[in-house]
């Protein structure tokens, strides 16, 4: 459930070492397949209600970042793109598809207020990139073995 660039490439990486058949920015096809067991990055949050319809008592994940230092990632990963997917998921989480501070902020704030009236609901876990115990909260929520090597930073 994190915005890009807040550690989800980093987080697949780590569900696929716990066993996890999961898969980095899919597409609405592969969201809706029933082919794997966990997704990260923004269509999981573009399409959430309906996920949670099909699948009501799943596990969400959110990985969080320091809003300033996210929008610096930001400006420089959101460029004009003409993939029509991108420009999609773009406009449905933050309003526009070229980076635009004011709306990101704004997108920001609304997703993790959303994400915290739905972990009223939800069995939701909150991933900060910046915490140096990821592993061990990503494991016990997921009540799975703890790695004995460094969590993947990608």
């Amino acid at each position: 459930m994190g915005l890009s660039k807040t550690g989800t490439k980093s987080l697949n990486k780590a569900l696929q070492i716990l066993g996890y058949k999961s898969l980095h920015l899919p597409s609405k096809q592969q969201l809706f397949s029933g082919n794997y067991e966990a997704f990260t990055d923004i269509p999981c949050y573009a399409y959430l209600t309906q996920l949670l319809a099909i699948y009501p008592n799943t596990k969400l994940i959110c990985t969080t970042r320091n809003v300033d230092t996210w929008i610096e990632s930001c400006e420089k990963f959101f460029n004009p793109t003409d993939n029509a997917y991108l420009m999609e998921l773009r406009n449905l989480v933050y309003g526009r598809t070229n980076f635009d501070e004011i709306l990101w902020r704004s997108a920001y704030r609304s997703h993790y207020l959303r994400l915290k009236v739905i972990a009223h609901y939800c069995n939701i876990l909150f991933l900060p990139l910046e915490n140096p115990n990821k592993w061990q909260l990503l494991c016990d929520f997921l009540d799975k073995p703890l790695p004995s090597f460094a969590y993947p930073k990608l």
